[in-house]
């Protein structure tokens, strides 16, 4: 789940001041970093990138954190600041600043957030802590706003959970439809989580995932994918590779009883 202001009803990528971070260290994995004086750089594929984001979706408690990915050089940048949890909700800042930066060097940007696990959800809420929030949504919105356009540019936004990857981006429709969409005063961006018959909305995705029955998780999060996605949004899920091998997974079950 994630926000860009207060104005947001859930959240956790939230847009923080344009600060800047001149520091960067080079480390072996993915990790949570609370020290906000340095942002940490990792140089591994996407793949092996996933490897440590379902490592710390099972592991980090009640942490986020964010990274964009550069497909072009295989390196992991971390965007997330200011860590923290409010209230019933885990969230995670990330600077602006940092995205301007890489899009005057990059032409292919890759925008990664983490989902932890919450041992008090059921299986139906950790599909739903699979699924990028309104807030989520919005945030790749503004962000693709921000960035520039065109046939050379791209631009997607991913969140990570113990299931798999999800991916969501505006297409070119959607652009034209978000084209203004700079601030949540925007009334489209508005209608993604405050219209109640919205497919946006948390309690018609809550009631989706419940009408989904016996499917396996992995299917679930495949459903709500396709809920979700229409012809200016486009959302796609993708599981980790030993989920696809076993849905209800004995390593999972594991994570969630410790």
């Amino acid at each position: 789940m994630s926000r860009l202001t207060n104005k947001l009803i859930s959240g956790t990528l939230i847009l923080a001041g344009i600060t800047g971070c001149s520091r960067y260290v080079n480390q072996s994995n993915l990790e949570i970093n609370h020290q906000n004086s340095y942002r940490e750089v990792v140089f591994k594929d996407e793949l092996q990138g996933w490897e440590d984001l379902e490592n710390l979706s099972r592991n980090s408690i009640d942490q986020e954190e964010a990274w964009v990915y550069l497909p072009n050089e295989k390196k992991w940048v971390e965007t997330g600041v200011k860590e923290g949890k409010r209230k019933n909700e885990i969230y995670v800042e990330y600077e602006p600043l940092v995205f301007h930066q890489l899009m005057l060097k990059h032409k292919d940007l890759v925008s990664y957030h983490l989902h932890p696990i919450n041992k008090a959800y059921t299986s139906d809420g950790l599909v739903y802590n699979a699924t990028p929030s309104g807030g989520d949504i919005a945030t790749m919105i503004v962000l693709s706003n921000e960035l520039p356009h065109g046939k050379n540019f791209k631009f997607t936004s991913k969140v990570c959970s113990v299931y798999g990857v999800m991916e969501y981006y505006l297409t070119e429709e959607g652009r034209k439809v978000y084209t203004s969409s700079s601030s949540l005063d925007y009334v489209p961006l508005k209608n993604l989580f405050n219209n109640p018959d919205n497919r946006y909305n948390p309690d018609n995705r809550a009631r989706l995932i419940l009408s989904l029955g016996n499917m396996n998780p992995i299917e679930k999060c495949s459903a709500v994918a396709d809920f979700l996605s229409n012809e200016d949004i486009k959302v796609k899920f993708t599981p980790y590779p030993d989920m696809k091998e076993e849905p209800n997974n004995q390593v999972l079950k594991k994570a969630i009883t410790k």
